[in-house]
């Protein structure tokens, strides 16, 4: 199930954003810590009072670290020249006035939407020695090795086409269906973190095929398979 993380700055502005949410399909937390950011798919800062801004941009630069996280900016007052700094910070949507606050809940409904419908592809591929696909682990040399959801599912899809290359822009388009398809930045910070996880298996190395994406190789044992 997805989760929607809602930054709890103001209870009276949390209380209102969980009210709008709590009737969706997936699961809304209040979040309260920066490790909480491995464990959502999207995140609402809400803001009410301009002093606000710099926790709001200390959150952002977090943020930067789990790209995988989706994050929409809710504001009951007008922002000027604050919404092009929220912008270039990787804010996905800005969101101003309680008038337009069914707008926030149609952009989050519909991401979460494309996110579901790329986790049922991807979870229908087949699991064997290697992948946990209930855990989301990968098996390195007899240790469950636990992954983030994005660490996992560009796993699975390079399982799938192991010994073929996966490029680019193919990843960018099956897991990050809102980024332009040139932000390698994406791919290469989440592929670096799960080498990280699996580097030293005996049975599959991950390559990087030089200015075209990614492939999985198999080694000797698990080829045979």
């Amino acid at each position: 199930m997805l989760t929607l993380g809602i930054l709890g700055i103001n209870p009276s502005m949390y209380q209102l954003l969980e009210q709008q949410f709590e009737s969706q399909t997936y699961r809304v937390v209040k979040v309260e810590e920066k490790e909480q950011l491995n464990q959502i798919d999207g995140l609402i800062l809400s803001i009410d009072k301009k002093e606000q801004m710099n926790l709001v941009i200390d959150w952002l630069l977090i943020c930067q670290k789990s790209p995988s996280v989706f994050v929409w900016i809710f504001s009951t007052i007008p922002l000027d020249y604050e919404e092009n700094i929220l912008f270039a910070l990787g804010v996905n949507a800005v969101v101003m006035t309680k008038e337009k606050m069914h707008y926030l809940t149609h952009l989050v409904n519909n991401t979460f939407s494309r996110l579901e419908n790329s986790n049922i592809k991807i979870e229908k591929q087949s699991t064997n020695q290697i992948i946990n696909e209930k855990n989301q682990t990968v098996l390195v040399n007899g240790v469950e090795q636990a992954l983030t959801r994005k660490e996992y599912q560009i796993f699975s899809l390079l399982y799938e086409h192991r010994g073929t290359t996966l490029p680019y822009e193919e990843l960018i388009e099956k897991l990050w269906t809102n980024q332009p398809k040139e932000n390698n930045f994406l791919i290469a910070n989440t592929v670096f973190h799960l080498r990280n996880k699996v580097n030293g298996s005996n049975d599959f190395e991950i390559k990087t095929i030089r200015s075209k994406g990614y492939m999985l190789k198999l080694k000797t044992s698990q080829a045979d398979q």
